[in-house]
């Protein structure tokens, strides 16, 4: 029978391995630019404190958390105020 090894023994081994591989795997960084992304002022609307936004493609209609669809005139009824905020430029503007 072959000798098993101590558990410090695997410890060590494995640790050491692991130690091999980070240094090994190493991500070298690169430079960021400083640059902001395009954003344009859109019209958003908030409902009781929650926020909808337009939809990227669909023109007129603003999404509801989990993805509901509204138009202006629906979220009027629900008693929703308008505001504005800079987002990334939908697709249709």
């Amino acid at each position: 029978m072959l000798p098993r090894p101590s558990l410090m023994t695997l410890m060590m081994t494995s640790l050491s391995d692991m130690a091999k591989q980070l240094t090994q795997k190493a991500a070298v960084a690169k430079p960021v630019e400083n640059k902001l992304a395009e954003r344009d002022w859109v019209t958003i609307w908030y409902v009781d404190g929650i926020l909808l936004v337009p939809h990227y493609t669909k023109r007129h209609v603003f999404v509801w958390p989990g993805g509901k669809f509204f138009t202006p005139e629906e979220l009027v009824a629900m008693g929703a105020k308008e505001s504005t905020t800079l987002l990334w430029p939908r697709y249709w503007a």
